[in-house]
């Protein structure tokens, strides 16, 4: 039985590595719409054709996935996964109710905080008195956007009005997440890094994270070191993310559905 895969990427390295897996698979054939000359609505329809979508989260046809007649490449409810607002609250509700697990003692202290008006930023950080009070000079936080990704508009700040410029220069940006810095983090002579670790989510749901982690450092450095070291910190790696996994899948901002699949990139830094 030959099936049929629509291919719809807006990145070019990307797409090549997903053509390049389907020719491994002669029992699957591939409509790439991204070098298509189909017209608008030629490429609308052809779009639910397939038994897969592989594509751009905006161009899937939902309502075609939910009536089981075409897998995506995409979960639609995922949020309580990829915003960080979202993730921060349900990490920490699941930390509450397990206070020995791995998880809880990988959580640095974190709030969210909701501006809905950057003139009156000071009445929203009246909601985070371990921030509007904190000893300037004395205490780092960091400040990270719920809805950006890239460290755009990242701020580290150790005084409220370092934050509340912050906040003033991102008017669009409403919802934050507050975290403690971690200043005391694991280094390699010197220098930072953080583990990057792939999970592959399937169905409703199973995950499944990649065994060769990532060490990203900053510039400069050798790898050999790193390595050993994430190799040490494995079996904590994937007890964070299994009950990470677990934190997210019992809440209503992350609903998988039976014939999605997604991969899912985690970035952890070690004390």
């Amino acid at each position: 039985m030959v099936c049929t895969a629509i291919l719809d990427l807006d990145d070019d390295y990307l797409r090549r590595l997903v053509l390049a897996g389907f020719q491994a698979h002669p029992n699957w054939t591939v409509e790439d719409l991204s070098t298509s000359e189909l017209s608008e609505s030629e490429t609308e329809r052809h779009r639910s054709s397939g038994l897969l979508f592989w594509g751009e989260y905006e161009r899937i046809d939902w309502d075609t996935v939910s009536a089981g007649a075409q897998v995506a490449s995409s979960y639609c409810i995922r949020k309580g996964l990829i915003r960080k607002a979202h993730l921060a609250f349900n990490t920490k509700k699941w930390a509450a109710k397990h206070p020995r697990g791995r998880l809880a003692a990988a959580l640095p202290e974190t709030w969210v905080l909701e501006v809905d008006d950057v003139d009156y930023i000071d009445e929203a950080l009246y909601e985070v008195p371990e921030v509007r009070d904190m000893k300037e000079g004395e205490e780092v936080w960091i400040a990270k956007p719920s809805l950006t990704n890239q460290a755009l508009s990242v701020c580290i700040f150790d005084r409220v009005d370092a934050l509340r410029r912050a906040l003033e220069a991102a008017p669009d940006l409403r919802e934050w997440v507050l975290q403690r810095y971690v200043s005391n983090p694991l280094t390699v002579e010197g220098r930072k890094f953080h583990i990057r670790t792939y999970v592959l989510c399937i169905g409703a749901f199973t995950a499944y994270a990649y065994s060769d982690s990532l060490a990203l450092l900053a510039q400069g450095m050798e790898l050999g070191e790193a390595e050993d070291r994430v190799q040490q910190m494995q079996q904590d790696v994937m007890g964070i993310i299994g009950e990470t996994m677990e934190a997210v899948s019992s809440e209503l901002s992350f609903f998988p559905l039976p014939n999605c699949f997604e991969l899912f990139g985690f970035d952890l830094m070690t004390r």
